[in-house]
């Protein structure tokens, strides 16, 4: 019994030591605590000159930290300081996060386009397995002999290069095809496919 207690607290510790040492946590701590430092020394400086209540300070640093807009004018040094401060760490904060979205929204695009990501929200859906020179022909034919099929039902599994695929999803016809790369005899491949709902 006092093994598995001290495997556990092990085991919290080392969770707690990954989560403060977790970016996002880090961030999520010192955001907060940089907006108090700000709400506070503005305050105590700008009192009675262009803030007049601490409640004044807080509005004026959310409404400036969300628009960008300063509803107020710092008429000391350190006030001007703080205000310049606070706009370099705005511009800072707003591009790391719109990089960090771009950067996951390109990421996941590779990933669909080299076939590595499981597919979502497909049933009823035609898999075509494997690979030859004239597969345009054979998606054609497909289409064709099912009238009631559309290419963003039909699903490519093969193992050819993800640059062959692309030359065949960029006639406009099939655009909407949707490609798992991965040898097909493999069930985590066809899982990827969701051939439970095919």
């Amino acid at each position: 019994m006092a093994h598995i207690k001290g495997t556990r607290r092990k085991k919290l510790k080392k969770r707690i030591s990954e989560l403060l040492h977790s970016n996002y946590v880090r961030f999520g701590i010192l955001l907060p605590l940089f907006y108090l430092f700000v709400v506070y020394t503005t305050y105590y400086y700008e009192q009675e000159r262009s803030i007049n209540s601490l409640g004044d300070s807080y509005w004026y640093y959310l409404f400036a930290f969300i628009t960008g807009v300063f509803k107020f004018d710092a008429r000391t040094m350190q006030g001007r300081a703080i205000t310049i401060t606070t706009s370099i760490v705005r511009i800072c904060l707003y591009g790391t996060i719109l990089a960090k979205i771009s950067s996951f929204l390109i990421s996941s695009q590779n990933k669909k386009d080299k076939g590595l990501l499981k597919l979502k929200n497909l049933s009823k859906h035609f898999l075509l397995c494997g690979w030859k020179p004239d597969m345009d022909k054979i998606i054609e034919a497909v289409l064709n002999s099912n009238q009631d099929l559309t290419p963003d039902q039909i699903v490519l599994i093969n193992e050819a290069p993800s640059e062959l695929v692309a030359q065949i999803r960029s006639q406009p016809a099939y655009k909407d095809l949707n490609y798992v790369a991965g040898d097909f005899s493999n069930e985590e491949v066809l899982k990827k496919a969701l051939i439970k709902t095919a």
